[in-house]
């Protein structure tokens, strides 16, 4: 049950208008509720006073001008003060390293291609065996191998008949459907059965305009 409140109007309107208490205050005075004073005001028509936001001015911590923000005058200010002070931290790019021989690998792998144990795998398989997941993946996987065999002897990446350098493919002189289905693969990917190309001689290498010879 709220309390009753033992307060005359003249006694709050002196203590509110004249006095400049505040409406806390007064019922912290006669110990009831700031709402109870704030509806026996409202009853007895006393204007309530407009609450005045007091504007603290503070100096800029980038160029020291003063402004009632808390901080910086301005976005520009922040972001010269932030950039300086607290930088944004560059990844820095890990190193891969093979576990085995030390030498540097690309992202993510912990062998590179000359002590990967899938490398010696893949290249001892046949085309039997590789036949046996499809054609097409058959062939892909060859390819692939056959890329980083060229990549790693050193060959110049460059196009062998006309030297375009921009975009090469790497070729099996010898088609790989022409081996047998016993054939290694290190055998199909022989760095003598290689040759780089630009599309261009790959294209008419394919279709028999060019003749290439181990």
């Amino acid at each position: 049950m709220q309390k009753p409140v033992d307060i005359q109007e003249s006694e709050l309107k002196t203590l509110y208008v004249e006095q400049g208490l505040t409406q806390r205050e007064i019922a912290q005075k006669h110990g009831v509720a700031r709402r109870t004073i704030g509806k026996l005001m409202q009853r007895l028509g006393i204007p309530i006073r407009e609450q005045k936001q007091t504007q603290v001015e503070h100096p800029c911590l980038n160029c020291g001008e003063t402004t009632t923000n808390p901080k910086f005058c301005s976005s520009s200010c922040a972001a010269i003060y932030n950039n300086q002070h607290f930088p944004k931290r560059k990844k820095q790019k890990r190193e891969w390293i093979c576990v085995q021989c030390g030498n540097p690998t690309t992202e993510r792998r912990k062998y590179c291609d000359g002590c990967s144990p899938d490398y010696f795998k893949w290249m001892e398989r046949t085309i039997g065996e590789l036949s046996r997941d499809g054609s097409y993946q058959m062939y892909r996987t060859v390819r692939a191998l056959a890329r980083r065999i060229y990549n790693d002897s050193g060959r110049p990446l460059a196009c062998a008949i006309c030297g375009y350098s921009d975009h090469i493919e790497i070729c099996h002189i010898k088609a790989i459907s022409s081996f047998d289905k016993k054939t290694r693969i290190r055998e199909v990917n022989r760095l003598e059965n290689l040759v780089a190309l630009c599309p261009n001689h790959h294209w008419e290498f394919d279709r028999g305009r060019i003749d290439l010879e181990l």
